[in-house]
């Protein structure tokens, strides 16, 4: 049995979801409820198998099994079983006041694959691959498998149960990515405050939430007051969230550091403020020190259009199409600037290496934008 499931949590972290479900049905099977395995062993199996139909997008099968889950540790719970702290574990941190347990790896759009290994009574939480263990019997683990729900009704296009599930998470639980789906989820659904809220906690995790920061700034959340949210010594890198470890600077002052992320957030706080020659002049001096990169180039591109200086908006995407001809952010934007110069060919010709680019982050752009036509 401990051979079936290391094998099944080691199958899901090389993302070989499905021999995963196959070897997860087996699982299943061998650990049915008249077996003698335990409760909390047979939710964590359920828990492994749903991740395997989770890297499969079978999101509807997955959001069962995770609930399946979650009633059998409601059943463990009432009958008497205790909840433990591993040594080492998210668990343990939170309890020793060193902060929120944060689960490594990245969100996609559609939270799809999702990642684990591990064994002994534990699952490996995290997307993509993440190591954070947290074993289903802590209150880690519980708040792990309801952030595996929400981003299941997610991926379904269900907001309201997700919001419902996450909201459920005591705070001290919240893991960065935990906020920042909460985050996602009440700005698209217009709770601003909440949204705001939420944002500025996944800054205090990680001040790098570059995502974040773009978001605090479009809610209208001053520079200054996005600014107190950065690091006052030097971030470890191993503990994003930590504020200690590093040579602190003058009182209320950035780290040097991170000093370019200040003018990042001074370059968007500008941007929302419509204070454009500020803004422009921000994103000039980060350019300097950060050469070819695609993300400036786009945003200095945008503030150009929007003061209807179409030439110089060109220019900065163009560059950015050459520095990445696979890139379909702002895309819609420059080839409808070049169809305003009435260049039929040069905006025709725009399109044929972006329609290469995976599916799913066209999906993304697509909903993001209000749909492609």
């Amino acid at each position: 049995m401990d051979a079936m499931r290391e094998n099944l949590a080691y199958l899901i972290d090389q993302r070989l979801y499905e021999s995963a479900e196959i070897l997860g049905s087996f699982l299943i099977s061998a650990a049915g409820p008249g077996s003698e395995v335990s409760a909390i062993s047979r939710a964590e199996n359920l828990v492994l198998y749903a991740d395997a139909l989770f890297g499969r997008q079978e999101y509807r099968r997955a959001l069962n099994l995770y609930r399946q889950a979650q009633q059998l540790c409601k059943v463990a719970g009432h009958a008497g079983g205790s909840t433990r702290t591993v040594p080492g574990s998210p668990a343990t941190v939170a309890s020793a006041g060193l902060g929120n347990a944060i689960q490594s790896g990245s969100y996609r759009a559609a939270c799809a694959g999702v990642g684990g290994g591990g064994g002994g009574g534990c699952v490996v939480g995290g997307v993509g691959g993440g190591m954070s263990i947290v074993a289903l019997d802590t209150d880690v683990g519980k708040a792990e498998v309801r952030l595996r729900v929400a981003e299941c009704y997610v991926a379904l296009k269900e907001v309201k149960p997700a919001l419902t599930e996450l909201e459920a998470v005591p705070h001290r639980l919240r893991s960065l990515r935990l906020n920042l789906l909460l985050a996602r989820l009440y700005h698209s659904s217009s709770y601003d405050r909440a949204a705001l809220a939420a944002y500025k906690e996944c800054l205090r995790q990680c001040p790098f939430a570059m995502e974040a920061l773009a978001a605090v700034a479009q809610l209208g959340l001053s520079a200054k007051e996005t600014c107190a949210l950065l690091p006052q010594q030097e971030p470890l890198p191993s503990t994003p969230s930590s504020r200690g470890g590093g040579k602190a600077a003058g009182a209320g002052e950035v780290h040097e550091s991170c000093r370019w992320l200040q003018k990042y957030v001074e370059a968007q706080a500008h941007r929302t403020a419509n204070e454009n020659a500020a803004s422009l002049d921000e994103y000039q001096q980060l350019v300097s020190r950060f050469p070819n990169n695609v993300h400036l180039q786009l945003h200095m591109g945008q503030v150009e259009a929007s003061q209807g200086r179409n030439e110089e908006a060109m220019i900065h995407y163009q560059k950015a199409r050459t520095l990445d001809p696979f890139n379909i952010s702002c895309m819609d934007d420059y080839a409808l600037l070049l169809l305003s110069r009435r260049s039929p060919s040069s905006s025709s010709a725009l399109p044929a290496p972006n329609l290469q680019v995976e599916a799913g982050h066209l999906g993304a752009q697509g909903e993001g934008r209000g749909g492609w036509s």
